[in-house]
């Protein structure tokens, strides 16, 4: 027992070394403003996020750039994986308090062949729920599936879509 926490603890010190080796502090006396008017507290470049638990590795967020703000942390060119999630990509999220707001060129690719684009959604990590709150596409094989908004739940499986159109291909 004592041999997985210390190689918990192990791994813990190195993702924190690496992080931190990596990272490009600014003080918080410079105020800089980003595009969408919040003041960075600090930043980190080239980021990769591990989150572990005693037995297994529970998530994978890699990100050009996070930074701390007092609503959370905003990551740029993010890419997130779970393994509920194949693949989440988004040009701008915010984490704050278990939910991660994705915002533009939102990729999702599901484990069963879907791949989701849309520009607002909404991922809900301790419900296991991600809404899509904007038009949307879905593409499997050949099959395009277009919709206004959407709620998919990642235990269950079960996708709501409402106002939605589609088109496929028979052979």
């Amino acid at each position: 027992m004592k041999k997985k926490y210390f190689t918990i603890l192990i791994i813990f010190m190195i993702t924190f070394i690496t992080i931190t080796s990596i990272t490009k502090l600014q003080k918080n006396e410079l105020k800089t403003e980003t595009k969408i008017g919040v003041q960075k507290e600090f930043e980190f470049i080239g980021v990769k996020l591990i989150e572990v638990d005693t037995t297994d590795i529970k998530s994978i967020t890699d990100a050009t750039s996070m930074y701390k703000t007092k609503k959370g942390f905003i990551l740029e060119d993010m890419i997130f994986v779970d393994n509920n999630i194949k693949l989440l990509k988004a040009k701008k999220a915010l984490y704050s308090n278990n939910i991660i707001y994705l915002y533009d060129n939102i990729e999702f690719y599901k484990k069963d062949g879907f791949i989701y684009y849309t520009d607002r959604a909404i991922y809900n990590k301790k419900i296991d729920i991600l809404k899509i709150n904007d038009k949307f596409k879905a593409l499997r094989d050949r099959d395009i599936f277009y919709g206004n908004n959407m709620v998919y739940d990642l235990k269950t499986k079960i996708v709501n879509a409402k106002n939605t159109d589609s088109k496929f291909v028979l052979n």
